[in-house]
């Protein structure tokens, strides 16, 4: 659910971004990132989640954790 409310942040943020390029202004689109880091957010969660419930998938559940993290 978090990831979704993420997806209509974003989707918030498109009209924004456009009327901005629109007008030739700064690109705006600080909406959109905001909704692109709950989604990253609630995914890192899924993940700890699985590697707390699978330990024989730890270490890979740790990596992707550690990649989303960093990226």
């Amino acid at each position: 659910m978090v990831q979704m409310i993420g997806v209509l942040v974003l989707a918030i943020g498109l009209p924004r971004l456009f009327t901005s390029l629109d007008r030739g202004e700064r690109l705006d689109n600080s909406i959109m990132v905001l909704g692109y880091v709950i989604m990253r957010v609630a995914l890192l969660f899924q993940w700890v989640r699985a590697a707390k419930q699978d330990s024989a998938r730890r270490s890979a559940c740790l990596a992707y954790i550690v990649t989303i993290a960093v990226a």
